[in-house]
């Protein structure tokens, strides 16, 4: 095997499947493979047969009249892209494979071991055996040459005859019985990759076997392939095999679109994610089913669909007719209730139910009493004007009740009953013992509109209870629909009891949640509100009319997510509103910025604040093409607001697939990128204010939901240009360095070290430690976000086990030295004789390290090591999986090693990426998975 082979045993299987699966949600559900064609390419004669085995020979086994050769190509979609060739590993607990890669004669296979092999030639020549020989391949046949007039020696890749343009190049004419296009063209290709693993047996192709069988194996070409006409029929040759005997086959191919989406297609079983079964991998084709698909699996007694609404249990029949049954009046398919047999009406005056032709279930009635035509207690006229309520009785005669002589016949009316006294002032109207119409006087309420005084019970209306009468005249109850908790998280001042609050519904009505008179000086004051869903407005106000000095609010869930954040931000003088009386609705959307996009403090007008992808919103640029009018109405509202409402500023933008916004890349997350200030200068966001921006998606101009949880938003220019850092906080990252505790002195190792964020272009970072109760302050610098512990006592104070420090970092710029950032506590567990800081270092080989991996395509560290010495900058390249450059750098080396953080702005697709590290004459590459 090569020696550039054997550097590659990260099995091909393995590599190219976690390409694959890098690409999660993105298994394409198109149909790239088009099919598998099997070309009868040659049929031996006898003068080829003794040309071969008495001229051109020299191998062990005879050319056979009679043999024939096939080639078997790959037929792709225009663009697709042959990922490789293979056979599946066994899957975990099972002991056989689901779908292992065979090629089957029932004789034998031919081959040239003289000047063939089990793959293409690259030194042999047609005309003397290779043509006939059987080998595995990837478009590559061999290399022509021969007498003048035969070609050049150049690669040649293999085609269907039919579709050669070059005649015979390439056999010379020694083979009488082959003549026209011998289906070979120049070309020049990458090399084949195969037997990675090294479990690959060519014993089949170069011993007469009769099977060539692979499992966790597979062949193809780094970067992928495609055929000769890669925008048309787009074959790509894989194999070709002489027999005398009958051809078979099963494979198993990963191919992928122009976009790079992985299609992966079995011969029999789904073995694992995103794999499909196609019958184009099995040779002979499987026979048809009565629906004419090869191998499926509507077979004759097996469910189908007459799409015919009066039948059911429908079946293929042995003349593939797609037959059901009948479906009764009671909805049984083949059932017995058919129109004019027995049913129950359930109506027990009725009696010789049957089913009529609508399938009603329809009774004869039955009386009580027949003469009558009635029942007991039916309604009945006794023919007396001096009764009323005429009923038939038991003895089915009709009788009724003599009519009542009222109390007050001048009235119609009895002493007691309800009237009218025509007296707007009174109520409750009834008549007396002297037959007169009396009312009481009319209560005057506290609140007319309520009927009702301060105080009363009243009914608050749907989802609330317990309702009373307010001071305002306002029913106010408690809700019993609520879904949503709600907290206002309040930093207050000294003023907390001027402080008041309201959560009342958008659309008006009185307040659901409201309080006032809070704690001063407090650094958080929770109040809480339970809500339904639906859309409110939140009010918070100072009586001193000089806001929350020093202090600020959230409006969150429960859970976390935030509404409004006005934390620190509480000059707002009365009263802290949204805008043009806005609000906020629940339940709470799910789309929001990505996490380097979310409350970064230092914005500059043109950079772009990016949103997580949302998955219906990508999909409409995946199925719609340029110039649909669904792509103008699909993409992601922005919203932008002050959350004091200060210059009443509210701004929407929707960002649609159908512009750029200035974004160069175009793809279905194009649209996750909005340039800020590339609006109106009317509405542009102002340096150093804070606002918050929420998100939610739009398809065909409807929101998909709410708007998602708030971010904080501030342009501030300045602290851009020179950011603030801290320790490492981020918890997992392998260098978390915040609230650790740590070695004072020993080895030069990681147990000694703190890290802080990189900032890009810092050229030092001065990392200082105090400890008030011990009176301690000192300051070490450094040219690396790493700071060892292990100084010498004549380099400063040392630090002391069993003490706690507050550790500041900030960085330089230049000349210039950036803001500190928040500091962290580090703890001093131990520690070793001081000592010089490279004294106990032991170098071993320079290492690579990138993190996270997988990644969300916003950031990335990236830490190399025991770089050789006189090298002083370093090669970065990332680069797609078919050898394209997407982002290249170069980065200075400090002190012989390299720790920096890599931007990526999400600007990399969904999928797999190698980056490629340059240091001097070394070369390092790992692989980068971008999953969102």
């Amino acid at each position: 095997m090569p020696a550039t082979q054997n550097n590659m045993r990260t099995h091909i299987n393995k590599f190219l499947l976690s390409a694959a699966i890098a690409c999660t949600g993105l298994m394409a559900s198109a149909q790239g493979l088009e099919d598998i064609i099997v070309e009868e390419y040659h049929t031996v004669t006898q003068a080829d047969a003794d040309a071969y085995n008495n001229n051109i020979g020299g191998g062990s086994y005879p050319l056979v009249a009679g043999m024939k050769v096939y080639r078997i190509y790959v037929d792709m979609a225009p663009g697709y892209r042959l990922i490789q060739v293979y056979g599946d590993p066994a899957p975990l607990g099972v002991p056989e494979s689901l779908n292992p890669l065979d090629i089957t004669t029932t004789t034998f296979f031919w081959n040239d071991d003289n000047y063939g092999t089990e793959v293409p030639g690259q030194t042999r020549r047609f005309d003397e055996g290779l043509l006939f020989d059987s080998y595995i391949t990837v478009n590559t046949t061999g290399v022509s040459g021969g007498a003048a007039g035969c070609g050049v020696n150049t690669q040649q890749f293999g085609v269907p005859r039919a579709d050669d343009t070059d005649g015979d190049l390439t056999t010379c004419g020694v083979y009488p019985g082959f003549t026209g296009n011998d289906g070979n063209i120049p070309g020049t290709g990458p090399t084949l990759t195969y037997n990675l693993g090294g479990t690959m047996n060519f014993a089949a192709f170069t011993t007469d076997g009769s099977t060539f069988t692979i499992v966790d194996e597979g062949w193809t070409t780094l970067p992928a392939s495609q055929g000769v006409d890669p925008n048309g029929t787009n074959r790509v040759l894989i194999a070709q095999v002489t027999t005398d005997g009958e051809l078979s086959f099963h494979l198993n191919v990963d191919i992928s679109d122009p976009n790079l989406n992985l299609e992966r297609y079995v011969w029999n079983a789904v073995q694992d994610p995103g794999q499909q079964v196609s019958p184009l991998l099995t040779y002979p084709p499987l026979p048809a089913d009565c629906e004419g698909v090869a191998g499926g699996s509507a077979l004759p007694g097996t469910p189908c669909d007459d799409n015919n609404a009066t039948t059911g249990n429908d079946t293929w029949d042995n003349d593939c007719n797609c037959v059901g049954q009948l479906i009764d009046c009671e909805g049984v398919a083949g059932g017995p209730a058919l129109p004019g047999t027995p049913c129950d009406d359930e109506d027990p005056t009725t009696g010789n139910d049957t089913w009529d032709n609508d399938c009603n279930c329809v009774g004869t009635p039955l009386f009580d009493c027949p003469l009558l035509e009635a029942n007991i207690g039916d309604p009945c006229d006794d023919g007396d004007a001096n009764t009323e309520n005429d009923t038939v009785n038991a003895s089915c005669v009709c009788v009724g009740t003599p009519i009542v002589v009222f109390d007050c016949p001048l009235l119609e009316a009895n002493i007691g009953d309800p009237c009218d006294d025509g007296d707007a002032n009174t109520e409750n109207d009834t008549v007396n013992a002297s037959c007169v119409c009396v009312g009481t006087p009319i209560v005057v309420f506290d609140c007319p509109l309520l009927e009702a005084n301060i105080g009363d019970a009243c009914d608050p209306g749907p989802g609330f209870i317990n309702g009373v009468v307010t001071a305002n005249c306002e029913c106010v109850g408690e809700p019993t629909d609520c879904v949503h908790d709600v907290v206002i998280d309040f930093a207050t001042d000294a003023n907390g009891a001027d402080i008041s609050w309201s959560i009342s519904p958008l659309a008006g009505g009185p307040p659901v949640c409201s309080g006032s008179g809070l704690p001063s000086n407090q650094s958080s004051v929770l109040e809480a509100c339970c809500l339904p869903d639906g859309c409110y407005r939140l009010v918070v106000t100072d009586a001193g009319g000089d806001g929350i000095s020093g202090g600020g609010y959230i409006l969150r869930m429960l859970s976390g997510q935030r509404i409004i954040d006005n934390r620190d931000n509480g000059a707002f003088g009365s009263e802290s509103s949204l805008a043009d009386g806005e609000g906020f609705c629940l339940p709470l959307g799910t789309d929001q910025p990505i996490a380097s996009s979310c409350d970064r403090a230092y914005w500059v007008s043109g950079n772009f604040l990016v949103a997580a992808e949302n998955a219906a919103v990508s999909n409409v640029w995946n199925t719609t093409s340029a110039g649909d009018p669904l792509r103008a109405n699909s993409g992601y509202e922005f919203w932008f607001f002050d959350p004091n409402g200060t210059d009443d500023y509210s701004f929407r933008k929707l960002r649609t697939h159908a512009v750029s916004d200035g974004f160069g890349d175009v793809g279905a997350t194009r649209a996750c990128h909005i340039q800020l200030n590339n609006w109106a200068i009317s509405q542009h966001l102002q340096d150093q204010v804070l606002y918050n921006v929420r998100i939610r998606g739009v398809v065909n101009g409807e929101p998909l939901s709410e708007y998602g949880p708030a971010c904080r938003v501030t342009l501030d220019a300045a602290l851009a240009a020179c950011p603030p850092t801290k320790l490492n906080d981020v918890v997992g990252h392998p260098n978390f360095s915040c609230g650790v505790t740590r070695t004072f002195g020993g080895p030069n190792s990681a147990s000694n070290r703190i890290h802080a964020m990189a900032i890009a272009g810092a050229n030092q970072y001065e990392f200082e430690f105090s400890n008030a109760g011990e009176g301690y302050l000192f300051s070490r610098f450094s040219n690396n976000v790493q700071r060892h512990l292990n100084w010498p006592a004549t380099a400063g104070p040392a630090l002391q086990t069993g003490s706690t420090y507050q550790v500041r970092v900030r960085a330089r710029k230049g000349a210039i030295w950036c803001a500190w950032g928040d500091p962290c506590d580090v703890t001093i567990g131990g520690s070793a004789a001081p000592g010089t800081e490279s004294m106990s270092m032991e170098e071993g080989p320079a290492t690579l390290a990138i993190w996270p991996n997988p990644n969300s395509g916003d950031q990335f560290w990236l830490h190399l090591d025991a770089i050789e010495e006189g090298v002083h900058v370093v090669d970065l390249d990332i680069m797609d999986l078919t050898g394209k450059s997407i982002n290249a750098r170069v980065i200075p080396v400090t002190d012989r090693s390299l720790y920096t953080v890599i931007d990526l702005n999400g600007d990399l697709a969904t999928g797999m990426y190698m980056v490629n590290i340059t240091a001097g004459a070394k070369r390092w590459t790992e692989r980068l998975v971008i999953a969102r």
